[in-house]
């Protein structure tokens, strides 16, 4: 078969001519008539997710352990909620109560939700018994506040769309509450006056310039003060092994107060109970 000079370049004249109208038409341009789109919502993460910190261990080239925290502040709570009642199609009086069992959760409680993965196969779980890696509170003045709860739970929908990319299958999420107040015992010096009376001749002097006779004592007492952590500036949270600690500290004034105004929410046909567990909400 005979070659000619224009069937020996065909495939790269072929080639060439494909690359240069390659794209012509875009793809987004297909989209609506080809695959319509879903409609999406706005939803605003920009303020919850500066809320997440990550923190990082490694020894020498090995990870030890991977953690990031999302702190489930009274705003938090509620862009959590909005996304859950959205999804869910909860009605006013469904959201209302959720709102008033947050409020008396975050009364009492400072609550994260940690995304954790932890190389040690041992014991690879926060809520174990005596757990590889641990996690507290820590004041402005050295007070140390332990979890009052450490609990496992499954991957939400909501959480997951927050996390994004660091959410993966080799993590487990727990949810960790600290309580909001503690009790500390102060020692007070008070000042302590006893009073009595000298007798001269079975008698009462009570002219005598040292009748009655004063003697003052100074003793210490106890004293119990309940301290509120929103009181301080900011938080601190330790997360630590036997050899490893790292402090991740949040400005509080962001996060102190937050409330979701039922007036801007739509009620729903939706009816009856809601009996689920809205503890992480």
């Amino acid at each position: 078969m005979k070659h000619t000079f224009f069937s020996f370049f065909y495939p790269f004249i072929f080639t060439g001519i494909s690359f240069c109208f390659n794209g012509c038409v875009k793809y987004y341009d297909l989209l609506p008539s080809e695959t319509p789109q879903a409609s999406t919502k706005e939803i605003e993460l920009s303020f919850i997710s500066k809320s997440i910190e990550d923190v990082k261990f490694y020894r020498e080239f090995v990870t030890e352990g991977i953690f990031n925290l999302l702190w489930k502040s009274p705003t938090n709570s509620n862009i959590i909620l909005e996304m859950y009642a959205s999804r869910r199609g909860l009605s006013l009086k469904q959201r209302e109560r959720i709102i008033k069992k947050n409020q008396e959760m975050h009364n009492n409680y400072i609550s994260f939700f940690v995304l954790a993965y932890i190389l040690d196969t041992q014991r690879p779980d926060l809520h174990d018994t005596d757990p590889t890696w641990t996690m507290y509170l820590k004041t402005k003045d050295g007070h140390k506040v332990a979890p009052a709860k450490i609990k496992p739970m499954d991957m939400t929908p909501e959480l997951a769309t927050i996390f994004g990319k660091r959410n993966t299958n080799f993590k487990q999420l727990y949810y960790v509450k600290f309580p909001r107040k503690y009790r500390e015992n102060h020692y007070k010096k008070v000042e302590i006056q006893h009073s009595f009376t000298v007798e001269k001749n079975n008698t009462v002097d009570t002219d005598e310039p040292n009748n009655p006779q004063k003697l003052e004592n100074i003793k210490e007492i106890v004293v119990e003060k309940i301290h509120d952590i929103y009181d301080a500036e900011e938080l601190t949270l330790v997360i630590n092994s036997v050899e490893l600690e790292e402090k991740i500290d949040w400005p509080i004034e962001p996060h102190r107060t937050g409330t979701l105004d039922l007036t801007e929410i739509s009620e729903s046909n939706k009816e009856g109970e809601f009996d689920e567990d809205f503890d992480w909400i």
